[in-house]
């Protein structure tokens, strides 16, 4: 333990490396937790700043209701999933479907934004 706390007092990063090989295993697995907790620690913190979405098919729910929609997006929350890329081809859309799922994510708090696939139906 005495070992793994004198690591800060290092010059430079030679005799870092030669002091690190002098620890024995259990300082080493000290430091390794305590680098992990950080690493841990910084992880959840940039997640909390960061929105999760994900893609969704729209040309998967021509035939969706409001109550697919709420079920949709729910299980969404509840995967902490913040909204979802509606992917959509040109011409695919169902202007019910989609009006629909902005209404249901309006009134969950849900977001839901447009990602235009190029790739079907020709050129927007």
């Amino acid at each position: 333990m005495e070992k793994a706390k004198s690591l800060l007092s290092f010059g430079n990063e030679t005799d870092l490396f030669d002091h690190l090989s002098s620890l024995d295993r259990q300082a080493k697995m000290h430091l390794l937790l305590v680098f992990q907790v950080a690493v841990l620690q910084f992880g959840a913190w940039r997640a909390e700043a960061a929105a999760v979405f994900a893609h969704f098919m729209v040309s998967n729910s021509h035939a969706y209701t409001t109550a697919d929609w709420t079920s949709e997006i729910q299980l969404a929350q509840a995967a902490h999933i913040d909204a979802f890329a509606l992917n959509i081809a040109y011409a695919e859309g169902d202007d019910q479907s989609i009006a629909n799922a902005f209404q249901v994510a309006s009134s969950l708090g849900f977001r839901l934004f447009f990602s235009f696939d190029y790739a079907g139906n020709g050129p927007w």
